[in-house]
């Protein structure tokens, strides 16, 4: 499963550049049977993700809308029948060609929607149904992903359909300028086909669904969950803090913890374990001002008990005060061989080449630092670096296989382990 995942994510991000987790996101989504929101200016590929998605699945029937305050149900839904009307005296729509007859949806501005789209949604997202006149339609839907370059606001009524979503991420613009040259270099339509031994068929879809459902959820991770929910009520009682901001309700517990084993089963693990915790961070959001408070959250949270378990060690190896854990390293530069004239190397790092900025080194002491690893095709190396997590659409957030890592020296010195300079 995790062979053909990754190659579907790997055709599906085909002349995409700095996009692949937000596919793999509205992959996972889609699978989980869930919705996706993408938050971001326009021309940042939002509706290219929809495009790309819905060449996933063996059925390709898709929809797509820009939303107006003078959008109508019949523009999403399809018109109503004149025939049936004038003949039967039935109300139905002709469905055919609109969103209750596609795999894949996309709506972009959707809060610009109008109340009578905003409830027929809320029943289509949460439970895959719409009434066409009397009879009671099962859509097919497997992905619905909106797009915004905003957030819902504030007592409009839209804090239903907001929670719809459960899966919510920033699309920004390209910010690796040589990966930008790519793109201006590039044709100008990229035709993406997915093997057909690839594509999902209805009946794969409907048999992961229930195999997902026998993924077990750890005591440790539901532990973790705790934490992070009293983090969370933590949160909302600081001071200008509105009463939704850190809200999460039972229902989308329910539905991440779905999210959680449909990337366990995904993985192909029979449990639900630490890297699958990383999606919180898309999900537990309301405001752009919280996504940093999350992340920091999150952060805090996961590494509580690791960081209680160090303590432990630390102790028992029973190292006097002197010669405990350095809090400067400035001094000892000249001890490590110099790469390119900035960087120090990690020895034994098991994917290859790996180098850490001397300046970041330097600053590093016995306490946890914020830092991210990825992929770097000018050094083609991975590189670490410490990050800032008060900016949350720093660059560091698009790089490529970017990941979010804790950075500290300890007395073992098995956090960076540095190539010394040979005698």
């Amino acid at each position: 499963m995790k062979k053909r995942i990754t190659s579907l994510i790997k055709e599906m991000s085909e002349g995409v550049y700095e996009k692949e987790h937000i596919l793999s996101l509205a992959l996972l989504s889609s699978i989980a049977g869930e919705s996706i929101f993408l938050l971001g200016p326009p021309g940042t590929a939002k509706s290219l993700v929809a495009r790309r998605l819905k060449e996933v699945f063996q059925e390709k029937q898709s929809f797509e809308y820009l939303m107006s305050r003078f959008s109508t149900p019949d523009e999403i839904f399809g018109p109503v029948s004149i025939s049936k009307l004038k003949n039967e005296d039935v109300y139905e729509r002709r469905i055919e060609g609109y969103l209750p007859t596609a795999i894949v949806v996309f709506l972009d501005e959707i809060w610009k929607a109008g109340p009578a789209i905003q409830n027929a949604l809320l029943t289509a997202i949460n439970e895959k149904i719409y009434q066409n006149g009397s009879t009671t339609i099962h859509l097919p839907m497997k992905g619905l992903i909106a797009a915004s370059n905003e957030l819902p606001k504030e007592d409009e009524g839209l804090e239903a359909l907001w929670d719809r979503f459960l899966v919510r991420i920033v699309s920004n613009c390209i910010t690796n300028e040589k990966t930008f040259y790519k793109m201006l270099r590039q044709k100008q339509s990229v035709k993406v086909q997915i093997s057909p031994d690839l594509c999902i068929t209805d009946e794969e879809y409907r048999r992961w669904q229930e195999q997902m459902e026998d993924v077990v959820i750890p005591d440790e991770i539901l532990k973790i969950i705790t934490h992070i929910r009293e983090g969370l009520k933590e949160e909302s009682k600081k001071e200008n803090v509105a009463p939704l901001d850190y809200y999460i309700s039972d229902r989308r517990w329910k539905k991440i913890a779905h999210l959680l084993q449909a990337s366990a089963f995904l993985n192909d693990r029979h449990e639900v374990d630490y890297s699958d915790l990383y999606l919180l961070a898309h999900t537990l959001w309301n405001r752009v001002e919280g996504i940093t408070v999350i992340w920091n959250l999150l952060m805090d949270k996961f590494f509580s008990d690791v960081d209680k378990k160090l303590d432990s060690v630390e102790k028992g190896l029973k190292i006097t005060s002197q010669k405990m854990l350095p809090t400067d390293v400035g001094n000892e530069e000249a001890e490590y061989k110099v790469y390119n004239y900035f960087y120090l190397k990690v020895m034994n790092y098991p994917l290859g080449n790996c180098f850490v900025f001397m300046s970041d080194y330097k600053h590093l002491t016995n306490k946890y630092k914020d830092g991210v690893i990825y992929w770097d095709e000018i050094h083609s190396a991975y590189l670490i670096r410490s990050i800032d997590t008060s900016q949350p659409f720093s660059s560091p957030g698009a790089l490529q296989n970017m990941k979010k890592v804790k950075l500290r020296l300890s007395i073992l010195q098995l956090n960076l382990k540095l190539m010394k300079k040979q005698s």
